[in-house]
């Protein structure tokens, strides 16, 4: 399974690819196989509802898996409650945390 993670927003704007990652070349890659299967990855929206405010970072992730290709855009805000939309802006934080620490 191939993971990217672009990142873009800010105050500068800038846009950069902050993680780019092979589950099956990486010893953390079960572990991130399994994030992805019980987020409902593959079954999200293409883009989370957006929250207002320029300099929110936003996050476009990628994930190939075979014939399977998905991406998923939204924005982060710590101001929100993690709970929201069913912890699912929470958990793909999170992940994309563990990807950019192993990039």
């Amino acid at each position: 399974m191939q993971v990217r993670v672009v990142r873009a927003g800010g105050f500068a704007g800038i846009e950069e690819e902050v993680a780019s990652v092979d589950t099956d070349a990486t010893p953390s890659g079960p572990e991130i196989e399994s994030r992805i299967e019980e987020i409902g990855f593959f079954d999200l929206p293409a883009t989370l509802e957006e929250e207002t405010g320029a300099d929110l970072m936003r996050y476009e992730v990628t994930v190939s898996d075979g014939s399977r290709e998905r991406t998923v855009t939204y924005s982060s805000d710590p101001s929100l409650d993690p709970s929201a939309e069913g912890g699912v802006r929470a958990e793909l934080d999170a992940m994309v945390q563990q990807l950019i620490q192993l990039a």
